[in-house]
Order: structure tokens, then C-alpha cells, then sequence
């Protein structure tokens, strides 16, 4: 688990001190699980695709089911990452956090 930084009060740059490698450190975790869920998606995929046309259809709806929670799981991941890394760009002083520049996502 991430340990929680206290809550800077000090003056000096946004991008200073223990609160941003804490910033990085839940990030890189966060999409650790998004990778952790997409081998899900890829192993529950390829279950799927082994089974042939006389196999079981209660087990193929149950494969798809599993499929579709792993993906709205993915969502949901895909979603966290992208309001810490928002938020991340408004600690280094990024005003709406949109850096903008070649490091930039447009959607």
C-alpha cells in the first residue's frame, strides 16, 4: 500500500518535496493494476476464443460476463490515472492541468 505524505504548508515551488514522488509512486501503482487487469481481459479473451461452437454456451456467456466486469474494471482504472495525472500537472504549476507541449495527451 501507499503511505499517505502529510499535507504541505511550507512556501516554496508546488513541485517540492515528498507529496510528488508520492504523487509518482501511486501512479506507477495505479497502472500496474490497469496492467494487471488488461492480462485479465487478454487471458479471459483468449478463453473465449478457444472455445468451439459445441462447447458449453452457459460457460461462453459466463467467460463474456467476466469479460465485460474486467473491462468496466479497466474504466474505472483508466479513469483514476487520468485525474492523478491531472492532478499531478496542477502540483507542477500547470494551470487546469493541461501542460500542453510535446508531453501532452489530447483526447
Amino acid at each position: 500500500r501507499v503511505r499517505r505524505q502529510p499535507i504541505r504548508t511550507g512556501s516554496g515551488p508546488p513541485h517540492s518535496g515528498p507529496d510528488r514522488s508520492g504523487l509518482s509512486i501511486l501512479l506507477h501503482d495505479l497502472q500496474d493494476e490497469f496492467a494487471e487487469l488488461s492480462s485479465e481481459y487478454d487471458e479471459v479473451s483468449r478463453q473465449i476464443l478457444e472455445l468451439n461452437d459445441a462447447a458449453d454456451s452457459a460457460l461462453r456467456e459466463d467467460l463474456e460476463r467476466e469479460q465485460e466486469v474486467v473491462v468496466e474494471r479497466m474504466e474505472r482504472k483508466s479513469e483514476q490515472i487520468k485525474q492523478l495525472r491531472r492532478h499531478r500537472l496542477q502540483t507542477l504549476g500547470y494551470p487546469g492541468g493541461k501542460a500542453g507541449g510535446a508531453g501532452a495527451q489530447s483526447r
